[in-house]
């Protein structure tokens, strides 16, 4: 049942032969008589060969791909080296559950990978302690048009760029095709629909309104749940994002009935018996497999007043990291942006992950991705107007005042201006005692 809980391989080519050819150009002189002028004939001075510059070194590199998943890199290290055969590679495969602390080990002990594949999540803290290399200055205006946005926000923390997104996993709405047969494009139309598919024991929609899984709703309608130093935005100067967010959740009740961090939507959506549901990525094969892939259907978010639903979007990014400047740190760039090729994120889509291309590219990744995935076709799109998920640290402190918040005044009947101000007096005072200096600190608006 689905549920809503969140090698050392080296290839090397040796290439030989790189072939100097060196030539003289004899000097030729013809003489006549003794009696007259030598005449002296020279021949051009050829122009000096310029030898190519060889980019040669090994680029190292940690990962926890799956088997299945682990062609990517294989696949892509093989292309990389026609253009650079003289550039190896070590590669190591670390369970994910093993990697943050095999990694902490090894860059203390001065070894480790120049580049690691990890969460987004683990960036800023791995930056603060020095592990990871501000990689603002490399990246080219251009690549980062090419991705998801939210998922882009995901390496960005204080004035660095710490990482790059490679894949993506977010909060989407699911729809089976045989009982809501279009896509809702706002939330009106979302409410006619799953009402008019209501019938005996079928339902038009289940929608879940926990904090992880509609948290996201809040930036779709414009508002922004915390500043730049973590401390929350939705003091009385806001209030009205977060009571139009609070009100959509409430509307959620026209729809049918209603989920707070439960799996019963799931449950009924995989028996055939519920139009509408949000859930994970991460359960997409799971649902398509429950009731058949060509019912299954990720929607765009609708539209709902200025703004529009939307779901939080993780990402599992890549980093350079300071081992990278003993190895060669411009190799391991060149190989970082190789990943951001078409063939590698249609690599990525082959073997069930979300590319984090946004099909803003010059290539239209989400049109080559639909012809052999279309489930994860309609997820990036889906995913672009997804809300970055915060990976500051003090997001941490929100969860349990927010869902406070929540069951106060969509179960409780509490006052939303209240509920919020409770909320917001909550995180600011254990961020506080966290970090005192917060207190003397001026918000700055991202």
């Amino acid at each position: 049942m689905a549920t809503k809980k969140r090698f050392l391989f080296s290839i090397a080519f040796f290439v030989m032969g790189v072939i100097c050819v060196s030539c003289k150009v004899s000097r030729v002189i013809s003489t006549v008589t003794p009696t007259a002028t030598p005449i002296v004939m020279r021949l051009p001075t050829p122009e000096p060969t310029i030898t190519p510059k060889v980019i040669q070194g090994t680029i190292s590199l940690w990962h926890s791909f799956e088997e299945g998943q682990r062609n990517i890199l294989f696949r892509q290290i093989a292309a990389f080296q026609k253009e650079y055969p003289q550039i190896l590679f070590d590669i190591q495969y670390v369970p994910m559950l093993d990697l943050l602390p095999a990694f902490h080990e090894a860059i203390q002990k001065g070894s480790g990978p120049g580049i690691l594949i990890a969460p987004a999540e683990w960036g800023p803290s791995l930056y603060d302690q020095g592990y990871v290399l501000d990689i603002s200055p490399m990246v080219e205006d251009a690549l980062i048009k090419s991705l998801n946005p939210a998922a882009v926000q995901s390496g960005m923390y204080h004035d660095a760029l710490i990482s790059l997104p490679l894949d993506i996993q977010g909060i989407v709405l699911y729809r089976n095709q045989s009982i809501v047969r279009v896509s809702p494009v706002t939330f009106d139309d979302m409410v006619s629909l799953a009402q008019s598919a209501t019938k005996g024991e079928t339902v038009g929609a289940y929608l879940e309104r926990s904090f992880f899984y509609s948290g996201g709703h809040f930036y779709g309608l414009g508002g922004q749940m915390m500043d730049i130093n973590g401390k929350p935005s939705f003091d009385e100067s806001n209030y009205h994002f977060g009571i139009a967010w609070l009100d959509l959740l409430k509307a959620f009740e026209r729809l049918g009935p209603v989920e707070y961090n439960n799996d019963q939507d799931i449950a009924l959506f995989q028996e055939g018996r519920v139009g509408l549901i949000i859930d994970g990525t991460w359960n997409m094969q799971l649902l398509a497999e429950s009731i058949g892939a060509d019912n299954l259907a990720i929607d765009p978010w609708p539209k709902y007043q200025d703004g529009h639903l939307a779901g939080y979007v993780q990402s599992e990014n890549i980093y350079l990291t300071t081992r990278a400047q003993a190895e060669n740190a411009e190799i391991s760039w060149l190989f970082i942006e190789s990943m951001y090729n078409e063939d590698a994120q249609i690599s990525l889509a082959d073997v069930g992950l979300i590319p984090a291309g946004s099909g803003a590219s010059e290539f239209h990744l989400t049109d080559k991705v639909n012809v052999s995935q279309p489930l994860i076709a309609q997820a990036m799109s889906a995913l672009v107007d997804g809300a970055p998920y915060p990976i500051i640290p003090e997001f941490g402190v929100y969860e349990t005042p927010m869902d406070i918040l929540l069951q106060s005044v969509l179960y409780k009947n509490g006052d939303s201006q209240r509920a919020l101000q409770n909320a917001y007096d909550s995180i600011q005072a254990t961020l506080i005692s966290l970090h005192p200096t917060l207190q003397t600190t001026p918000t700055i608006q991202p």
